[in-house]
């Protein structure tokens, strides 16, 4: 079991210049330990991709990351990219595109969307959080 902020705050700290570029905001809560591998792959695909092309490839982007919890364990995942260069659909599918979207879903007995929207690419990620 590990607490969702550390899982968030872990997977970027490679990323993270310490200037506000991230915004991050939920609550506490648990992630069994193969919803905290899925989220943390995601993050480092999503981040590392964000450094390359998106909004952490210039001095003005910014990523908001959010979540909440309901109290049945209905969770939802947000990950939006601003301020970087317009956006546009790859033309070809990575393998990390693909394990966001296919392998990290199944943790959350959920679903993932990826969309490359101009201003900025936009991840969320919608199931269940099982605390045990």
């Amino acid at each position: 079991m590990a607490d969702i902020g550390d899982v968030v705050s872990s997977a970027l700290a490679p990323h993270d210049s310490g200037v506000g570029r991230f915004e991050i905001d939920g609550p506490t809560s648990r992630l069994t330990s193969r919803q905290a591998l899925g989220l943390s792959l995601a993050l480092h695909e999503l981040a590392t991709n964000a450094a390359k092309y998106g909004a952490l490839s210039g001095d003005n982007g910014k990523v908001e990351i959010k979540w909440n919890v309901e109290e049945d364990g209905a969770f939802r995942f947000s990950w939006s990219e601003s301020g970087g260069p317009q956006v546009s659909v790859p033309t070809r599918v990575g393998f990390g595109s693909q394990l966001i979207r296919r392998m990290v879903a199944p943790y959350f007995d959920g679903e993932a969307y990826l969309d490359y929207d101009p201003y900025g690419v936009r991840f969320t990620l919608s199931g269940k959080l099982i605390s045990k």
